[in-house]
């Protein structure tokens, strides 16, 4: 007996900075009536507490992410006289989706950046 799952994409709550599924689903393959019956009798409890257990805190991550991000924007050299000075002044999850390896998000991000290239006549 192996449960399959589905549900909507992942969505990410910029309040709480979490992760989530919402509509999460699943039904169990099998002959059993009595599978079958706990199944429906235990079906939407089940789902709340996966609901509720699958939430991922992401806060920290886009903090580190900004930083890093922007110690890249910092007279970084890219190719041979050319350099990089910005600023980052914000970072948004736009969307997530699911891959068969991971979930990927996809974040926008707001700022200025001067690129300088030096040697030009």
């Amino acid at each position: 007996m192996v449960p399959s799952f589905c549900g909507d994409k992942p969505y990410y709550d910029p309040q709480t900075q979490l992760l989530t599924l919402h509509k999460l689903d699943f039904d169990l393959d099998t002959k059993n009536k009595l599978v079958k019956t706990a199944n429906w009798l235990l079906h939407g409890t089940l789902v709340r507490k996966m609901q509720e257990a699958f939430k991922i805190p992401v806060g920290k991550q886009l903090e580190e992410a900004k930083i890093t991000i922007q110690n890249q924007l910092n007279n970084k050299q890219v190719a041979k006289g050319i350099y990089l000075n910005g600023q980052l002044d914000e970072l948004t999850p736009a969307g997530v989706m699911i891959t068969p390896e991971s979930i990927v998000a996809i974040v926008l991000a707001k700022g200025k950046v001067d690129v300088k290239i030096a040697g030009l006549q």
